[in-house]
């Protein structure tokens, strides 16, 4: 029987095709892999996986630096050039109430509160609905009722009065959330979505367990601690107490900060995002 032999000059591999062989013959039964033949060179393969890795680095820093851009250019600064964008997620009012600590340790406060409100009021007009409601009391040991739940068209820049309740012997909420309350039934607004901001430096005499319990009668989506000169936004007073650890602490330092405050609190009521106009 004739068998196939390789011809001088060329390297037999498996499946019957012959690669010429430059330096001349092997010797016999030393036919070379594939594998062996089709690997690349080691300074290639080296060379070729170092431009990947950078490639794939300079790709990764140069997203990183996008992502930096759009969130520094995109995050607003004030709220007076500050809009609601994306499409509005609740159906019906969102309603947004302030109690304001009046007591003798908030009273350098003053200037900064009534600023964050003319902004708040200005953001209002140029961002919700007409049925949108603002609400806001002043309080020390009892309530004064500031502005009942006023709606968007009939909220001028006036409607808040600029007086307070008198100096008590303490501070307590509780009277303002309980006037609250009664301005909203009387009013016979229904919120679709309901936030309360306490601006406060939170040395209250209310017993948590109660606040908590007028919180959750009144149904309220969010409650949030304004809290002055705490930049991190950490928790003072009643504010670390259990009962009440839901309750979301927020520091602010000017009215700049405590009206971007009311912005957010306004964008998540509506479901939209606060960027810059």
């Amino acid at each position: 029987m004739h068998r196939n032999t390789p011809s001088p000059g060329a390297i037999p591999i498996p499946g019957g095709r012959k690669i010429p062989h430059v330096g001349g013959d092997l010797p016999a039964g030393d036919a070379l892999p594939r594998r062996d033949v089709l690997r690349p060179a080691p300074r290639y393969e080296r060379r070729r996986r170092a431009l990947g890795l950078l490639a794939a680095m300079l790709c990764a820093a140069l997203l990183l630096v996008c992502l930096l851009l759009w969130s520094d250019d995109d995050d607003p600064k004030d709220l007076h050039s500050s809009t609601l964008a994306g499409v509005r997620r609740t159906h019906g009012p969102v309603c947004l109430d302030l109690a304001v600590d009046y007591s003798g340790s908030m009273r350098s406060k003053a200037a900064t509160r009534d600023a964050a409100l003319a902004e708040l009021q200005s953001f209002i007009q140029r961002n919700l609905r007409p049925e949108d409601v603002l609400a806001s009391v002043a309080f020390t040991d009892s309530a004064l009722l500031t502005l009942p739940p006023t709606q968007k068209s009939r909220l001028t820049g006036s409607a808040v009065s600029s007086g307070g309740p008198p100096d008590g012997s303490g501070t307590e909420l509780e009277p303002a959330l309980e006037s609250l309350q009664r301005a909203y039934r009387q009013s016979r607004i229904e919120c679709a979505a309901h936030a309360l901001i306490v601006v406060t430096d939170v040395e209250l005499a209310d017993p948590p367990s109660a606040l908590a319990a007028r919180f959750t009668e009144m149904r309220l989506q969010r409650v949030y601690w304004a809290i002055p000169g705490r930049g991190d936004g950490s928790s003072p007073g009643i504010a670390g107490a259990p009962a009440l650890r839901s309750v979301i602490a927020r520091g602010f330092k000017d009215a700049r900060g405590l009206s971007l405050l009311y912005g957010r609190a306004l964008a998540l009521l509506t479901g939209q995002r606060l960027v810059k106009a």
